[in-house]
């Protein structure tokens, strides 16, 4: 019955070509060895070509055993067995799952590159997909996320196909057992350390005690977040190929166009920039995607908010820049706005906040200088011009920066490295070491203004 289920959900809905390699994701779980068994009785018929894939992830002493069965299996049946040890396994404290699957998933990719598969099968069934709504519902995913799980999608140089979908869990267990066929369990499935096994474990079951048909409104649902993702591709692919171009380290959008965009279409070209662009890269929540869409309406001709992983979306005019670490191409003018921080290198940051710094404190060596007064936003950081001065005394003595730098004994290096923060044409900070009369305070001043900047320890200028 299963097989015949199986079989007309193929046929309908095209998920897989015939004539093709196919590699299956097996585990040695009762899922993974459901999804490789029939997919043997299944294979003269649609003329496929199958190899298994299985990675040990070293977390349990189980899995020696597993991997041992599932190459035997293998072998019996004449098929090729591709196989990994995830070395990290016992070592990660943190994180756990996402690394776990980023090693998995990066395994099948260079086996299907290496050995010309056409699909790559998992064996993910209707239960993981409520868990997966739940838990993007939980964390607050985009909106154009909350799809869930997609039975297709493009991976590696082929196709990510999960066939089992529409099938329950108990439909998985009951052909096991009917098979019979040999499985494996997995006892951290039960363990409560694990975000997933909550959801699955506590949170679903309580919900399908009120709503037993929960799970088919949550693949519903699903279904009509993949519609208004495939309409959005339809309607935003197009502009983003016109307005975007694309070199290493580095994403350039031409904003004149977008001017005319409303606020809701540039929320959505931008979330379909980064799912593009950038995925497996870097990721953007919806707070993010609001803060680049405030800086992009703000006065500020130039500034930038710092992403995850090294990567920023920067303000330069009327052109936009996504850019990572390795990338040197941003123009060495900043322009920092109240409640904005900027990284104005791999080593360096200037912000008005502490809480607008999101790296290790430890790692970071701190200066402030305050003021007793509102500053005029947005300040210009910039390095020296041949006649910069500074207001060193209230009486209008002025000094120019190359005899500051020549009296404070900056190395030449340093010179050329050193920032300048201006308030409009005045100027405010030779950061660190030099500020200006206007931001001297009398014994009893309130600090109504600070600029705070930010050095790793382990800079030098050499």
């Amino acid at each position: 019955m299963f097989k015949q289920k199986l079989t007309t959900h193929l046929k309908k809905t095209k998920l897989i070509d015939k004539n093709k390699r196919l590699l299956l994701a097996v585990s040695g779980g009762v899922d993974s060895m459901v999804l490789l068994h029939v997919f043997l009785e299944l294979r003269e018929e649609f003329h496929w070509e199958i190899g298994i894939a299985h990675v040990h992830h070293n977390l349990r002493r189980e899995s020696n055993q597993e991997q041992a069965y599932l190459e035997n299996f293998a072998q019996e049946h004449h098929l090729p067995f591709y196989s990994v040890k995830w070395e990290e396994g016992r070592t990660v404290k943190k994180g756990v799952e996402k690394k776990a699957r980023e090693f998995r998933y990066a395994f099948f990719s260079d086996v299907m590159k290496e050995q010309h598969y056409d699909y790559l099968l998992t064996a993910h069934h209707q239960g993981d997909f409520s868990e997966t709504m739940m838990m993007k519902w939980i964390r607050g995913s985009l909106l154009t996320h909350l799809i869930g799980i997609r039975s297709s999608q493009k991976f590696s140089c082929g196709k990510l196909v999960r066939p089992l979908l529409p099938f329950s869990k108990a439909n998985l267990l009951e052909e096991a057992q009917n098979s019979p066929i040999i499985y494996f369990e997995d006892e951290t499935n039960q363990s409560e350390h694990y975000f997933r096994n909550r959801v699955r474990n506590q949170l679903l079951p309580l919900l399908r005690t009120e709503n037993p048909n929960i799970d088919k409104q949550l693949q519903q649902y699903g279904e009509k977040f993949l519609y208004l993702d495939d309409f959005l591709r339809e309607e935003l692919v197009p502009i983003l190929e016109q307005t975007v171009t694309e070199e290493e380290y580095l994403i350039k959008i031409d904003l004149k166009n977008w001017q005319e965009f409303s606020r809701a279409k540039r929320y959505f070209l931008l979330t379909l920039l980064f799912e593009e662009k950038l995925i497996g890269q870097v990721e953007v929540n919806h707070a993010q995607v609001v803060e680049i869409l405030d800086l992009l309406e703000s006065s500020p001709s130039q500034a930038e908010i710092q992403l995850e992983k090294g990567w920023r979306f920067a303000k330069r005019y009327e052109m936009g820049l996504i850019t990572g670490l390795k990338s040197d191409v941003l123009p060495e003018v900043f322009w920092l706005n109240e409640g904005i921080g900027l990284f104005l290198s791999q080593e360096e940051w200037l912000g008005t906040s502490e809480e607008q710094f999101s790296g290790n404190a430890k790692e970071w060596e701190t200066y402030r200088l305050s003021f007793n007064r509102k500053l005029n936003f947005p300040l210009e950081i910039r390095h020296r011009r041949p006649k910069d001065e500074i207001h060193l005394q209230e009486k209008g003595y002025t000094k120019k920066v190359r005899r500051v730098f020549i009296d404070n004994k900056f190395l030449l290096e340093e010179r050329e490295k050193t920032w300048l923060v201006f308030e409009q044409t005045e100027l405010l900070w030779i950061v660190p070491k030099v500020h200006s009369y206007l931001s001297i305070l009398g014994r009893n001043d309130k600090i109504m203004s600070e600029l705070i900047y930010k050095r790793r320890i382990s800079t030098t200028y050499k």
